[in-house]
């Protein structure tokens, strides 16, 4: 016997957000209540996504994002804001992206009375890991007229894609300045829309959960015409996707193919040795470490792998040492646990 929609929804609203994205595997029907459950608890709830932005000097601003539209065929959440954030001066610089639901995992009081400080520490900096919290996104700067046209950037990552643009903007003089010292033009930042998909939500929750490529069958189609291109110019030196390029990004959102996407010389698009920013050194140790066997979400627990991805161009450090380093830390982690362990199971 099935319930009514309407039952089955005041049924499942008992459940957290991790028990709603767990059940909907039990078939297609309660896939698509459970999904749709989860985008209404969003919006109803008023848990918006706060976008921190962060400028060259440090300084933060947090532009909220709230929850506007639901795409049931692709899983997709979009949220938006209808704010300006002014900035006069100062170049924006990263971003990070954060879920009103999303904190830090606990670790067990009666598991931590059993530790000396040492232990604790290490427990404390692994067990409470939580890579969403973390992770930092670079942004193009705006640095002259010409980058300040309105135009769309694109900023994304497994699960998510976000759209920004800068704005130049004249400031109005009113009577009482006439007299003063003329006012400077201000740029101002707009976040145009922010996509999720839902595992990208619940990931942040529960970091057991490994966030879902979004758009999955777009980018399959994209990648499939990228290499009947390549093969038919016989390049085969380009054979991998940036795939969090902004040119990727774009075509992911919008579902339209741009003649760009077919120029090789497009190194924005394509992986390509001779890039050094803050994307290709992303996307490099993140691959390594996928080929290793490690989640590549770890990178944002270490300092030192955080500040190669946003400032590697200022250091002779490389991929692989950031590599080999984190695979140090894990593997002496895994051994450390396992000692912990011991000993903790000693005492019962």
């Amino acid at each position: 016997m099935e319930l009514a929609p309407e039952i089955f929804d005041k049924v499942i609203s008992n459940l957290s957000y991790m028990e709603v994205y767990r059940i909907r595997s039990v078939n297609k029907t309660w896939k698509q209540l459970c999904e749709y459950h989860l985008y209404l608890r969003c919006k109803t709830s008023k848990k918006n996504i706060h976008v921190k932005l962060e400028d060259e000097k440090g300084r933060r601003t947090i532009i909220d994002m709230t929850p506007c539209r639901y795409d049931a065929e692709h899983q997709v959440i979009e949220f938006k804001t209808c704010h300006y954030l002014r900035r006069q001066k100062s170049i924006l610089k990263n971003a990070q992206i954060i879920f009103g639901e999303w904190c830090e995992r606990e670790a067990n009081p009666a598991f931590m009375d059993h530790l000396d400080l040492a232990d604790r520490a290490h427990v404390l900096f692994h067990l409470q890991f939580n890579p969403s919290l973390q992770q930092v996104y670079e942004l193009s700067p705006s640095l002259n007229h010409q980058d300040v046209d309105g135009r769309l950037h694109y900023l994304g990552d497994k699960g998510m894609i976000m759209t920004y643009s800068y704005k130049f903007v004249e400031p109005k003089a009113s009577s009482s300045m006439l007299l003063q010292r003329p006012l400077s033009p201000f740029i101002c930042v707009r976040i145009n829309s922010l996509h999720v998909n839902l595992s990208w939500l619940i990931a942040g929750m529960n970091p057991d959960v490994i966030p879902e490529p979004i758009y999955t069958k777009r980018y399959k189609q994209l990648a499939s015409a990228l290499l009947r291109r390549i093969k038919s110019d016989k390049r085969e030196n380009y054979m991998h996707l940036h795939i969090h390029s902004e040119t990727v990004l774009k075509y992911l959102l919008t579902n339209e193919l741009d003649e760009q996407l077919f120029e090789l010389e497009n190194t924005a698009l394509l992986q390509d040795t001779r890039l050094n920013n803050a994307l290709s050194r992303r996307e490099s140790v993140q691959m390594q470490l996928e080929k290793a066997g490690i989640d590549p979400r770890v990178v944002w627990k270490y300092t030192f792998a955080k500040n190669y991805i946003l400032d590697g161009g200022l250091t002779t450090v490389t991929s692989n040492d950031v590599v080999d380093m984190i695979q140090r830390a894990e593997e002496e982690w895994m051994l450390k646990k396992l000692n912990i362990i011991r000993r903790i199971r000693s005492y019962f």
